[in-house]
C-alpha cells in the first residue's frame, strides 16, 4: 500500500471515529433532563412522612397536570396545590419510601419540549408496619423556559396491571 492511500484510510477513519464520538455524547439538555429525574426520584426517597417534599415544586411549572393510575383510577390533578393534594394522602400514610430508578430511562428532546420515560421501583413502610411495594412507569413532559427545564405534564401508571397503591395499602385487584 503507498503513502498516500494509508494517510487517506487513516484520516478517513479519524473522521468516523470522530463523528462517532460526537454521536454517543448526550447533549447539555439531555443532561439537565437527567439530572431533572435523578431530582424526580430522590425527592421522593427523601419524603417526609406526611408531607409532599416542597423541593418538588422547583420541578415543575405552575400550570402542571398530573395523572395517575396507580390507584386503580385516573386521577387527574392541575397546578402545584392540585399536585399535593393528590398525593398528600399517600405520602400521609407512609413512613418510609425509596424509589429506585429501572434504569431504562428514555429521553427525546425537541427544541424547548422534551419527554422522558422511565419506570421505578419502590419499597418501603406504611405508618401501621405494612410493607409498601409498588412498580411503575412514568412519562414525564419537560418545557424549557428562559433555560431551565421544568415538568409541564406527569403521568405514573403501575407496570403491573391490576396493583393499586392506596393511601393506606398496596394491594392485588382480584
Amino acid at each position: 500500500m503507498n503513502t498516500r492511500v494509508f494517510w487517506l484510510y487513516l484520516f478517513a477513519a479519524l473522521l468516523a471515529l470522530s463523528a462517532l464520538a460526537r454521536a454517543e455524547r448526550p447533549s447539555s439538555d439531555e443532561v439537565a433532563i437527567r439530572l431533572g429525574v435523578d431530582a424526580w426520584l430522590n425527592e421522593r426517597t427523601a419524603v417526609a412522612p406526611a408531607a409532599v417534599p416542597r423541593s418538588l415544586k422547583a420541578l415543575y411549572r405552575s400550570d402542571l397536570v398530573a395523572t395517575e393510575l396507580l390507584s386503580g383510577t385516573l386521577n387527574t390533578a392541575q397546578g402545584w396545590t392540585g399536585y399535593v393534594a393528590l398525593w398528600q394522602p399517600f405520602f400521609s400514610s407512609v413512613s418510609s419510601f425509596s424509589a429506585k430508578s429501572g434504569n431504562n430511562l428514555k429521553i427525546s428532546v425537541q427544541g424547548d419540549r422534551a419527554v422522558t420515560d422511565f419506570s421505578f421501583a419502590s419499597q418501603g413502610a406504611y405508618k401501621d408496619g405494612r410493607p409498601l411495594t409498588c412498580a411503575a412507569n412514568v412519562n414525564l413532559t419537560w418545557t424549557r423556559t428562559e433555560g431551565v427545564w421544568q415538568i409541564a405534564r406527569e403521568e405514573l401508571r403501575p407496570i403491573v396491571s391490576g396493583l393499586v397503591l392506596e393511601p393506606a395499602r398496596a394491594t392485588t385487584q382480584r
